[in-house]
């Protein structure tokens, strides 16, 4: 794309018709146009939600998340926040995936950038919000609980996310579901 493209409609109109709209095209073009970060980010995923895009062929890994701006996500909700464990319990079972996960994804502690587009997809769509809505999430920046009292002298330290991969690694769950979610996060 060249820098001449300026408008949003532009920008989108090239990255859909002079790339393949995989995450390397996505993060040029993110890169390229910080101010449409979050717009790019939706495209995307639109992009691969297409019911004639198709899924990947399976020895060809889904495309995954692309963190957008820092400033879209810090005004984004929680999407998990006020759920009943039953309700939650239920979301992890129609996404596939174990409660341990689900319980990183709420605490924002899975990096957005590798988590397949086709789970957060699915996820939106049984939460009836937008994918965007859960990779500002997952993009946010952790903080510790205000107000809590530790027993500590000092607080204790916000830890690194982690994969999404590392996650499903250190999850209890089938060996063919955690080969297959693997595979997608490749």
């Amino acid at each position: 794309m060249s820098k001449a493209t300026r408008t949003l409609s532009d920008v989108l109109m090239a990255l859909g018709t002079e790339t393949d709209v995989n995450v390397d095209d996505v993060r040029a073009a993110i890169l390229e146009y910080p101010e449409f970060a979050s717009e790019i980010q939706a495209f995307a995923i639109e992009w691969y939600a297409m019911p004639d895009a198709g899924l990947p062929p399976v020895d060809e890994p889904a495309p995954v998340a692309v963190p957008f701006a820092r400033n879209a996500a810090a005004t984004e909700a929680n999407p998990f926040a006020g759920k009943t464990p039953t309700e939650l319990r239920a979301l992890a079972a129609e996404c596939e995936i174990p409660l341990s996960i689900l319980q990183k994804f709420s605490s924002s502690l899975i990096d957005a950038a590798t988590v397949p587009l086709l789970l957060v997809r699915r996820m939106a769509e049984i939460l009836s919000i937008s994918p965007g809505a859960i990779l500002a999430h997952l993009d946010r920046r952790q903080t510790l609980a205000t107000g809590a009292d530790f027993r500590s002298s000092k607080p204790p330290e916000v830890g690194d996310k982690v994969s999404f991969a590392d996650a499903v690694r250190d999850a209890t769950m089938p060996d063919e579901q955690r080969a297959k979610w693997l595979e997608l996060a490749r």
